[in-house]
């Protein structure tokens, strides 16, 4: 389970980890889970470290590609497609600017 706020949705993610069958595993950003259920793990990452610690591979090579291919992870909320060419970046820099809420501002190339 990865767990990209922290804090109260770290403990939430341990609690559903525990009641896993097996072995439950909880990436977290933040951490902020003091006392771990027998068989829980909680590994605290950081955006550049998940190259070096297995979960980046687990996600963006093992699970996302295919999921996404088969329909099974949609992102949300839908991309604010800018443009398409590095020529649209500012203009993407400037929707940001001007304040986006919950979405992300996409160039593609």
């Amino acid at each position: 389970m990865l767990d990209c706020i922290g804090f109260e949705a770290a403990k939430l993610s341990v609690e559903v980890a525990k009641k896993v069958a097996g072995r439950g595993a909880v990436a977290s950003t933040k951490g902020g889970v003091d006392d771990l259920p027998e068989g829980v793990t909680l590994t605290k990452i950081f955006g550049i470290t998940l190259r070096d610690n297995g979960i980046g591979k687990a996600v963006y090579a093992d699970y996302l590609p295919q999921a996404l291919a088969a329909g099974n992870f949609v992102p949300s909320p839908e991309p604010l497609v800018q443009g398409k060419g590095l020529e649209h970046v500012q203009a993407g820099v400037d929707r940001l600017m001007e304040g986006v809420s919950a979405a992300k501002v996409v160039v593609t190339l």
